[in-house]
């Protein structure tokens, strides 16, 4: 079983193309659109949409004429078109640490970690994210963490885990004038 967005990718960035998930049995829906495309928590995620008439808005929600089909993050979702290749090695792989935002401590500097708000000392890892600054003319800020730190206050904002959260939903609170 794969998140709707490996299946994107192992379809060749193809739409539409036809899934399932694991606990439908035959019922199959047909993407027909991706977006929101993000790498959190170690994979990649994205949003996805249909037009099919059979499948029913369970609380998702519409964006335009699409239906949102929800949970496209988990990994339960499988092709439904029997027989038809797909190829595994498009699967994208994971970011590796220097694609992460990850950095190294150096000497004369000090920060700290906007999360839990302790020292980084020299030689410590660490991770800077450029993060929306909401209601001040959308200026942007460059905020340190500790490694994990920033999923892990998203995390405890949101009551969820972090890959469960939508881009929309950050920006919901970024309107609010939380920078999360």
């Amino acid at each position: 079983m794969y998140n709707v967005y490996q299946l994107f990718k192992m379809n060749n960035e193809q739409l539409p193309f036809k899934i399932k998930r694991g606990s439908w049995g035959s019922f199959s829906v047909t993407v027909e659109k991706i977006d929101n495309v993000r790498f959190s928590g170690g994979s990649w995620y994205c949003d996805a949409y249909t037009k099919d008439e059979a499948y029913q808005d369970l609380g998702y929600g519409t964006v335009g004429d699409y239906k949102v089909i929800g949970n496209a993050g988990s990994y339960q979702w499988a092709f439904s078109e029997e027989g038809k290749f797909h190829d595994e090695n498009l699967i994208p792989q994971p970011k590796k640490q220097h694609d992460r935002g990850l950095k190294v401590q150096k000497a004369g500097k000090e920060y700290t970690c906007y999360h839990c708000k302790k020292p980084i000392s020299k030689g410590q890892e660490y991770e800077r994210y450029s993060m929306k600054s909401a209601g001040f003319e959308n200026m942007t800020i460059n905020e340190v963490f500790c490694v994990g730190h920033r999923d892990k206050m998203r995390e405890e904002h949101f009551d969820k885990p972090v890959d469960e959260i939508q881009f929309k939903e950050l920006i919901v609170e970024w309107n609010r004038g939380i920078v999360i």
